[in-house]
Order: structure tokens, then sequence, then C-alpha cells
């Protein structure tokens, strides 16, 4: 049996036909642009394993609808979510301290987002272009 514990830079960047993923238990770090570009991506359940999530991990993912953080993840990296325009529901990790700069940028159907009293920081940016 293998053991993943890491999905490395732009695993599957660009793979328009992906609708839904799964990431498996024991996966800790979502590198950076990972599945930056699946454009049809609907469904992410992310496992209390994952610590970090990478920057544009999740970059332009435009039919992504909601996220919700498990506890685990601690740090979130710029640009992680960012012109995600169908977001539009976020529940933010407990553990997170700050939101980083153009995390959520230009997610223009974002309209309900939990922030954790965790979060002490908010960068410049972090929202920029979510008008609702």
């Amino acid at each position: 049996m293998i053991n993943v514990i890491s999905i490395g830079d732009a695993a599957f960047t660009e793979c328009s036909s992906l609708t839904s993923i799964e990431i498996p238990s024991g996966v800790k770090d979502i590198k950076e642009y990972t599945f930056s570009g699946c454009s049809k991506l609907k469904d992410v359940k992310i496992p209390d394993s994952v610590k970090t999530i990478g920057e544009y991990a999740f970059g332009e993912c435009t039919d992504l609808p909601s996220i919700i953080m498990p506890d685990s993840i601690t740090d979130v990296e710029k640009s992680a979510f960012w012109k995600c325009e169908s977001l539009s529901n976020v529940k933010l990790s407990a553990k997170l301290k700050s939101i980083k700069s153009s995390v959520f940028s230009e997610c223009i159907a974002l309209s309900n987002i939990e922030i954790p009293e965790s979060v002490t920081s908010i960068e410049e940016g972090a929202f920029n272009g979510c008008d609702k």
C-alpha cells in the first residue's frame, strides 16, 4: 500500500474534466497550483490530516461552490482560491491564524464566510473583488 503524504506542485493543473476530488487521508500538504485551472471542479473533500494549502492550489476552479476546511489546516498560502468565481460559502479552519493576501481575490460570488476567532490578521487584498 502506498501512503501519499503530499500532492505535488501542479499535479492536476488544468484537468478540465475533473469534477470531484476526495483527498486521501494521510495527505498533509496540498502544494502550489495542485488543482489550479480545474474549471469544472465542484466538490472537494479535504481530510483532517491536511495542514497546508499552497499558493494558487485551487486558483481558477471557477465552478467550485463551497469549501470546508478541516480544523487541522494551519496555513493557507496567498491566492489559494484566487478567481474561484462560483465560490459562495467558505468555512475556515479553527486553527488558521492569518488570511493571506489575495486568498479569495476575485471570488465574485463569495457571500458567506466563517472566520474563526483564531484569525489575528487579514492581509491586504485577501478579499479583493468580493463585492457580495
